[in-house]
């Protein structure tokens, strides 16, 4: 009898080990199906993170170009005012009449009647409102750049 008892616990513990056995293999391919959802999960997430900075990449490269486009905008604009500057400050006809349009687009005046007033182009007008209007900061006597305006401080005429 005692082969058959060593026999039953033989057998006894090669179905246990079959059991455990079989229960690694479930465990095994749940963790293997968890795990393929995470590399799914995973590539979704570098796939989002690809766009994204190539998003980046693009609006960078945009708002630097913007910044280069302003700075031109920045470095002609002050060219156009030292020009007209210039204009007025060169005494004469034109000179007198700039120097009327700046006083008056300093004080808020409409370039419509400044055109009529001083008898420039609409064009220069609107010029003269852009470059000394209210809103570019420049006080009644003053230049932008806090300079006394050119031809003096006389009053309109």
């Amino acid at each position: 009898m005692s082969g058959w008892v060593v026999a039953a616990v033989a057998l006894g513990i090669a179905v246990i080990a079959a059991a455990l056995a079989a229960l690694a293999v479930a465990r095994a391919r749940r963790l293997g199906r968890r795990l393929q959802g995470t590399e799914r999960r995973l590539e979704g997430v570098e796939t989002t993170h690809r766009q994204v900075l190539e998003h980046f990449r693009g609006l960078s490269a945009g708002a630097v170009s913007q910044g280069e486009h302003l700075a031109r905008l920045e470095q002609n604009l002050a060219r156009l005012r030292r020009r007209l500057d210039q204009v007025a400050a060169s005494g004469g006809t034109d000179g007198n009449r700039f120097n009327q349009a700046i006083r008056m687009a300093r004080k808020g005046t409409a370039a419509k009647e400044i055109a009529d007033t001083c008898q420039i182009s609409q064009v220069e007008a609107d010029l003269v409102v852009l470059l000394h209007g209210p809103s570019q900061g420049g006080g009644a006597g003053e230049s932008p750049s806090g300079s006394p305006e050119p031809g003096g401080a006389s009053a309109e005429g």
